[in-house]
């Protein structure tokens, strides 16, 4: 693989997110595309909503797991099959990262001290205030599990998915 290609396939996405991570502590940016999802009488719109709260919320990490199984016993097949060596690394490739992300998902929510964006203080009159990144970690306070959130966190375990096909 060359250079040109590398930074192209992981330093550029690392790039785009430390860009977007430094404008959206240093401007209202999030608050404002939050605000659009805020309605006038004080609450989530979409707190509620069954699709999004019962399906996406609660039970994506469902899919999560179904992902995973289904990657668990593609790969018991794929270990009947001598043929397929690029196959099975790109598999366990994927299961050992996926394991790894989900485990510092874990780790992370026990120490983080981010409010949950419904108790924002943008956003409520008792919310806390919502920290920027240095005060993300604050080893002072009882962690409040939201960050980073669960449902997203089988996305970012199966990013495996993009970058072991590299």
């Amino acid at each position: 693989k060359n250079i040109k290609q590398t930074y192209l396939d992981f330093i550029l996405p690392i790039l785009y997110f430390l860009f977007l991570l430094i404008i959206f502590q240093k401007t209202n940016l999030d608050v404002w595309i939050s605000s659009h999802f805020y309605s006038i009488s004080n609450q989530w719109e979409f707190r509620d909503n069954f699709f999004l709260e019962k399906i996406i919320h609660k039970d994506g990490v469902l899919l999560t797991i179904a992902i995973f199984i289904t990657l668990i016993f593609y790969r018991l097949y794929l270990h009947r099959k001598s043929e397929n060596l690029n196959r099975k690394k790109y598999i366990d490739y994927v299961i050992a990262s996926s394991l790894l992300t989900i485990l510092i998902v874990y780790l992370l929510k026990q120490i983080a001290n981010s409010p949950c964006p419904w108790h924002s203080a943008h956003f409520t009159a008792d919310g806390r205030a919502t920290p920027d990144l240095l005060h993300l970690f604050s080893f002072t306070n009882q962690p409040s599990y939201c960050f980073p959130s669960g449902h997203a966190s089988g996305g970012y375990a199966f990013l495996s998915f993009y970058y072991g096909q590299l």
